[in-house]
Order: structure tokens, then C-alpha cells, then sequence
């Protein structure tokens, strides 16, 4: 699948795993191969598949030094998807727009750096990490990390992992999880990145890696459970193979509505899934609140109550799908947060200190470009709309 081919994706880059659900027939098509590969992975078959950890830097950057339809050694945020319009290609320019944001425009000029040196045809995207005024050595339950807080994760490496003396004396680190090939118009992208294609970089960067050592064991995932599962959704899934649930699906203001809604039903109630005794009624009264006050305001609502009850056995039969994908994931996500990682995270609470994080979920793609992200969205997507856990740049 081509990039283009999914821009109207909510969180086009990434998607959630069960919102797969709300793209129509082709989302639940993926929904199943993505399953089945996952399983087929286990028993030792090759499946094309990739998995990796998501790391959670800011901001993110891609990079290029000749890429089609864009000026040459260049860096953009996150317009190059859509638009050759805001690309960066000099320090002066970086200056010029963030030279008010110090911490940031120090990251921004070593990714124009680093720029120089991708392969030619391809842009790499990373989330940048740190530069060297963001590390700090932290005391942490008695043992001593260097740490850095890009974003909400606190990452902490141990003076025992083979890393610490690399990162303490280098002076930039990001992590780069995406390569794009193509041009303006026409991308693909690729989520397998080897950094040891990225010849001669600079003394002093390091480029960390979201390599995951994926655990084989199936008990794990309570894999005969998620084929059980798996079973149950395709059945629900009967449901949905409709024309109707396709009109519902590409409806975008009523699927703006229910992305928010989600979003707040599960994330800002630290569950994992939608309430099918309540959803509804909450579902309507969330799009009244978000309908704009204005003399239409009465029409739009009427129309879009009209939509949503005409519609009504559809939702929940959509729901009940989330909920079993939901299932699924989390089987999945209890063998995946297991994987031993180098390093160990942290949160960082205004009034408890550091608490002990997993990572912040697994990116999962396919040879052909289609990513989701596995996520346990009571934990770290509430983690990340609570402010009482502290971000990297409020130090």
C-alpha cells in the first residue's frame, strides 16, 4: 500500500491496532492478516513482518540528501509527507525560525548534519532524543542512570549497559524508525532501518536503535486465546461487510467526532475499551458539545443525530469489533512489554519521583508498508494526556 493511499487514516502515521476496525472492509482485511502473521511468526514462519519499539522522542525529523522534488541536505518537520514547502537546508534558516527555542534548534542543526549523510532516494524520519546540555545522572532506586526525557518516557541506561560511556560522551542522539523513497507525489515507506548504512556520520551522535527481541514463547500472548478471539472477530466482523459500514466509515465528520470520542472514553478513563452499556448516549452527547454554537447549530446537530441513529446497529456492532481487537492486542501487548530491553524507562511524577514505565508500545509493520501500533492505551496514552507526569521539556 502506498503512503498516499492512506493519508485520510486517523493518525495516518501510526494507526492504533483495533482502529483498523474503522477503515471499512480494507482495515479489517488488514486487522486479520496483521493477526495472522502474528501467529504465523510464532510457529517460525517468515512472514514479512517488523516489529519495533516505539520510542518516544521529540520532535520528530526527516532527513535527506537528495530526494526527488526537494532541495538537496535538507531537514523538514512534519509536512514532508504533504508539502516540499517548509523544508529546512541551512543553519541560518534554523536560527530563523526556532533560534527562540535554543534546546531545539541545537537538535535541528545536527539532524541537518546527519542529512548529508542518508543514502541518496531516501528520507529518514527519527524522533530526536538529546543533545548533550539533557543529559543528566540521575540516582534511581539506589542505582545511578544517565538519563534523558525527550518527551513523557524518562530513558535510563546503567553505567553496566554498553552504551552508557557512547551516549556520555556524545553530543546528540535520536532514533530513527522510518524510511521514505519515491517523491513529492508518490511515497513508500519502509519501518525496517538499519543504522549502519549511515556512513562516516559525525564524532559525538548516536543513533539508537528500536530493534525489538521479540519473545517467542506463545504462552506469552495466550496465543490459543487469541485464536479464539481471533474467531469471535471474524464473526462480528459479518456484520460490518456492508455497504452501509463503508458509508459510515468514509462519513469524515462523524468519525472526526467518534476519533476525539475514543480517544477521551478510553484514554482519559484508563480503560482499554468502550463501554458498550453507555457508549451510546455518551457518543451523542460528546458531538453535541462539540458542534460549534452558531445559528446552524441546532440543523448540524439534528443532522448528525439523524446519521448516528439511522445507523445505530452498525455502531454497535462496531464497538463490539473494537472491544474484541482490543482483546487481541492486549493478549499480544501482556508478551510484547516482556521483551528485554538494554535500558531501563521511567515516568516522572510531580509529587512521587520516578515510577517504573514499560516502553511506550510496538510499532508493527508489514512488508508492504502498512503500520499499526500496539499500545496499551489505559497506561501510556493516559500517562501522556495527564500533566501530572512531566514532559522532557518542561526541565
Amino acid at each position: 500500500m502506498k503512503i498516499n493511499e492512506f493519508k485520510s487514516r486517523p493518525n495516518s502515521h501510526q494507526t492504533h491496532w483495533e482502529d483498523l476496525v474503522l477503515l471499512g472492509a480494507d482495515g479489517l482485511d488488514e486487522l486479520n492478516d496483521k493477526i495472522e502473521k502474528f501467529i504465523a511468526r510464532l510457529d517460525n514462519h517468515a512472514t514479512g513482518i517488523n516489529l519495533t519499539t516505539k520510542i518516544d522522542g521529540a520532535p520528530a525529523v526527516v532527513c535527506w540528501s537528495k530526494f526527488e522534488d526537494y532541495p538537496d541536505n535538507s531537514i523538514c518537520l512534519k509536512s514532508f509527507l504533504t508539502s516540499n514547502k517548509n523544508c529546512i537546508s541551512t543553519e541560518e534558516e534554523i536560527e530563523d525560525r526556532y533560534g527562540d527555542r535554543p534546546n531545539m534548534a541545537v537538535k535541528l542543526k545536527y539532524c541537518l548534519e546527519i542529512a548529508k549523510h542518508i543514502p541518496q532516494g531516501e528520507a529518514w524520519q527519527g524522533d530526536c532524543l538529546y543533545s548533550s546540555s539533557d543529559l543528566n545522572k540521575v540516582e534511581i532506586g539506589g542505582t545511578e542512570y544517565l538519563t534523558f526525557h525527550p518527551n513523557k518516557i524518562v530513558y535510563a541506561f546503567s553505567e553496566n549497559n554498553p552504551s552508557y560511556h557512547t551516549i556520555e560522551d556524545s553530543s546528540f542522539g535520536i532514533c530513527f524508525h522510518t524510511i521514505y523513497k519515491g517523491n513529492l507525489e508518490h511515497k513508500t515507506q519502509s519501518f525496517s532501518v538499519d543504522a549502519t548504512r549511515l556512513s562516516d556520520l559525525p564524532d559525538g551522535i548516536y543513533v539508537m536503535s528500536p530493534s525489538l527481541n521479540v519473545p517467542q514463547d506463545s504462552s506469552l500472548y495466550n496465543i490459543d486465546e487469541v485464536k479464539k478471539e481471533y474467531e469471535e472477530l471474524k464473526s462480528l466482523e459479518n456484520k460490518l461487510r456492508v455497504p452501509e459500514y463503508e458509508e459510515l466509515c468514509n462519513n469524515s465528520k462523524i468519525m472526526g467526532f467518534w476519533n476525539t470520542f475514543e480517544n477521551h472514553a478510553i484514554s482519559d478513563n484508563k480503560t482499554t475499551k468502550i463501554n458498550p452499556e453507555t457508549f451510546y448516549d455518551e457518543f451523542k452527547d460528546w458531538v453535541k458539545s462539540k458542534v460549534p454554537q452558531n445559528r446552524n447549530f441546532e440543523k448540524n446537530l439534528n443532522t448528525y443525530y439523524e446519521f448516528i441513529d439511522n445507523n445505530k446497529e452498525l455502531i454497535y456492532d462496531m464497538v463490539a469489533c473494537l472491544n474484541k481487537a482490543v482483546d487481541i492486542k492486549m493478549n499480544l501487548w501482556g508478551g510484547l512489554k516482556q521483551a528485554k530491553q538494554d535500558y531501563s524507562t521511567f515516568y516522572k511524577h510531580r509529587e512521587q519521583g520516578y515510577i517504573p514505565a514499560s516502553m511506550e508500545g510496538v510499532a508493527y509493520s508489514d512488508a508492504d508498508g502498512n503500520i499499526v501500533k500496539i499500545v496499551d492505551r489505559s497506561s501510556f496514552s493516559n500517562v501522556n494526556r495527564d500533566s501530572n507526569y512531566m514532559s522532557g521539556f518542561e526541565h
